[in-house]
């Protein structure tokens, strides 16, 4: 407790300056006294503010105050319909990564989707009201935010569109700089330490940011190399197959040769009793032999130069998710 080693430093000072003569309790007496005055008046101010669960319930006095400030000043819910069709659009966005909401969505999925309400709430109020809208927000993650240079420099430029198209300007702040921008305007004091505690607690969500945003990187890095393997795996099955084709057309180009050679040997010697469509479905038929030689030849170039282009991105993408690994949490 504060009180009692403020008692012991005074001790040690009367200790260490040779005051111990007898006397140091009665120096310290009346501060005993005071101390224990200020104590009580503290301890009973404390029982007073605290409120119990019971007190809560019926007598909280924060919550008055908030009740009376937030009178008048709070939309309406959306019904359950509209509220359906929210979750419905809200999915769709987050598939196709269109802002706000759509890191929370593709985290979460359904459960996700209340920055995208929160925006439809702002964008009902506007058209209501036909005020410019001011949104004050502590998330400054990508799809709240245009980052630049990991910095947070305004809303994104997707959202400004969204909202001049319903016919008034929007704008957005972090919770720091609104009180900042507040207290000059409204000539208040913010505490230097209530924007401490407002920093302290974007860098922690940003903190968090970068984690999300660094394991997601690593999952997608992940499902990239997964997916390559795969296509590795069915090409290489389709190589084998493709050289087993040229083996086979090979060969049968090598009998057809050898039967057209005899065909056209035996059609030399004896003319008339030759037959000369033999001859003629033969070539036809080692025509059509060559045709497969050189489309399994061709297919087998296009394969071996796509597996040495997926083999190349399977390295980078191990080494991009050794990287990953490697990044500082």
């Amino acid at each position: 407790m504060a009180a009692d080693e403020f008692r012991s430093s005074l001790r040690d000072f009367y200790k260490l300056h040779s005051l111990a003569d007898g006397r140091a309790n009665d120096h310290l007496k009346p501060l005993n006294s005071e101390i224990a005055r200020i104590t009580e008046t503290i301890e009973k101010e404390v029982k007073g503010f605290d409120l119990t669960p019971e007190g809560l319930i019926s007598n909280d006095p924060i919550l008055e105050r908030l009740a009376i400030l937030f009178d008048g000043r709070v939309g309406d819910d959306f019904s359950p319909e509209t509220m359906e069709e929210i979750k419905e659009e809200a999915l769709r966005r987050g598939k196709e990564k269109i802002p706000p909401g759509y890191i929370d969505i593709q985290r979460k999925g359904e459960e996700g989707i209340g920055d995208y309400v929160i925006w439809r709430q702002m964008l009902e109020k506007a058209k209501s009201s036909g005020e410019n809208i001011l949104f004050v927000s502590t998330d400054t993650k990508e799809d709240w935010a245009r980052i630049q240079c990991g910095l947070s420099v305004g809303p994104r430029p997707e959202l400004v569109r969204e909202m001049r198209e319903v016919g008034v300007s929007y704008h957005q702040l972090p919770l720091a700089a609104f009180l900042s921008r507040a207290a000059r305007v409204l000539s208040v004091r913010v505490s230097q330490d209530t924007l401490d505690q407002v920093n302290a607690r974007v860098s922690q969500e940003d903190r968090r940011r970068q984690v999300y945003m660094r394991n997601r990187r690593a999952l997608e890095l992940a499902e990239r190399l997964v997916s390559t393997e795969e296509n590795l795996g069915r090409m290489r099955s389709a190589l084998k197959e493709a050289e087993n084709s040229q083996v086979v057309a090979e060969e049968r180009m090598r009998l057809l040769r050898s039967s057209l050679e005899q065909a056209r040997s035996e059609r030399s010697v004896n003319p008339e009793g030759a037959d000369h469509r033999a001859v003629e479905n033969l070539m036809i038929d080692l025509d059509v032999a060559q045709f497969e030689y050189q489309k399994a030849l061709t297919e087998i170039n296009g394969l071996r130069r796509f597996i040495d282009d997926q083999v190349a991105r399977q390295e980078h993408h191990r080494k991009q998710l050794s990287e990953s690994d490697g990044e500082p949490g």
